[in-house]
């Protein structure tokens, strides 16, 4: 049972199997409608925006998609819009 939660407790940390953060940037193009509140720092960052539900569009860019997933070698690119 020990030997168990070691083993877990192990794979657990960061130093074992290291994991970039996943670094996004984000372009609003309808200001006056969506606003950035905060961040997280965690390997998968949390955004959080705030809407006046008036509608709006903006990008969301995955910059070191690239080194994330090796095979496909493009960026991860996400557009949200909403009427």
């Amino acid at each position: 049972m020990v030997l168990v939660c070691l083993l877990v407790t192990a794979c657990d940390k960061d130093d074992v199997l290291p994991v970039r953060p996943m670094e996004w940037s984000y372009e609003i193009f309808t200001p006056a409608n969506v606003k950035f509140l905060k961040s997280t720092t965690e390997v998968s960052p949390t955004y959080f925006f705030e809407t006046n539900g008036k509608g709006g569009d903006m990008i969301m860019t995955c910059e070191n998609y690239d080194v994330l997933n090796p095979i496909s070698g493009d960026s991860y690119v996400d557009d949200y819009g909403w009427a």
